[in-house]
């Protein structure tokens, strides 16, 4: 698949200023869907030396890791194809993953840092939505800054199995360790609050 003009210039502007190199760690199979996130995988991949690409067995199929080559999991996946409006939350998961991030206020900052509980976070999203990428990319800034914290992001429409499992009727919705479930957007320092009271 080609991405367009526009679509790469954008990319283009923060794969400059990536400060290190970052690894897709990809779980895919020859299913149409897979070779689509290969195809854009591979695509990003050729525009800066600084990405590459291997396999990693995950949970589902097809999806991908985000990492910082030669450090552990940065828990930044995606499980889909992040096109429509989750491209800006593809970028700037990247751009937080490689470093230096997205600037965020020192206080969610600071409150990131601190979390000591082990917090899984599924975002079950629509590639349509427009409320979901301020959940993802909160999620993803999150898991960024603190190991404790996993950012999975899943495309409903490619794992309905999911969606008859959190009873999702609307998007974004918000899985926190498989059984708090929350819908509607969310930004960062909301997210800090929710989990604060679970």
């Amino acid at each position: 698949m080609a991405l367009d003009t526009e679509i790469k210039a954008q990319l283009a502007q923060y794969l400059e200023l990536l400060e290190n190199d970052v690894v897709f760690a990809a779980h895919l199979d020859e299913s149409e869907n897979s070779q689509k996130v290969r195809e854009f995988l591979d695509e990003i991949q050729g525009m800066s030396p600084k990405i590459s690409l291997v396999d990693k067995s995950l949970t589902r199929t097809p999806s991908f890791m985000i990492n910082q080559k030669g450090q552990a999991d940065s828990g930044i996946e995606f499980a889909g194809l992040p096109l429509g409006h989750e491209f800006t939350s593809f970028i700037l998961g990247l751009y937080n993953a490689a470093g230096p991030g997205q600037q965020i206020d020192d206080a969610d900052k600071a409150r990131a840092i601190a979390i000591d509980n082990a917090f899984s976070l599924k975002i079950l999203i629509s590639l349509s939505c427009t409320m979901c990428p301020d959940l993802v990319v909160a999620a993803q800034r999150l898991a960024a800054l603190n190991d404790k914290v996993t950012a999975e992001v899943y495309d409903v429409n490619l794992f309905p199995d999911l969606r008859s499992k959190y009873k999702v009727m609307s998007v974004p919705c918000l899985v926190v360790n498989d059984s708090d479930v929350s819908f509607g957007r969310k930004n960062l320092s909301e997210l800090l609050e929710h989990l604060s009271k679970i």
